[in-house]
């Protein structure tokens, strides 16, 4: 399976292309309560399930514990956003 994107910029508007179809997809604010498409929902669940094993991976690692501490804030702050953020994605119907 081949996904491309093409993103239009000075716009909210990114183009998917999956097999040959374009979808038009948005990102508002408005869009919170709509439904999320499938692909920006498998990344945002995607980014929440890896967030226990990255820690994990971390706090394994041979660093002190200040760094592992700081990676590991960063490491949840940057998930949780990324899944937060894919809330505000739409696919736009015709």
């Amino acid at each position: 399976m081949e996904i491309t994107f093409h993103t239009l910029y000075l716009t909210n508007q990114i183009l998917i292309t999956k097999k040959g179809k374009m979808k038009k997809t948005t990102f508002k604010v408005d869009n919170f309560n709509k439904l999320t498409p499938t692909f920006w929902k498998r990344l945002g669940n995607t980014a929440i399930y890896s967030l226990p094993l990255l820690t994990t991976a971390v706090m394994a690692s041979p660093l002190d514990g200040d760094t592992r501490t700081w990676i590991n804030f960063g490491l949840t702050i940057l998930l949780v956003a990324a899944k937060g953020i894919t809330k505000f994605f739409k696919e736009e119907t015709k």
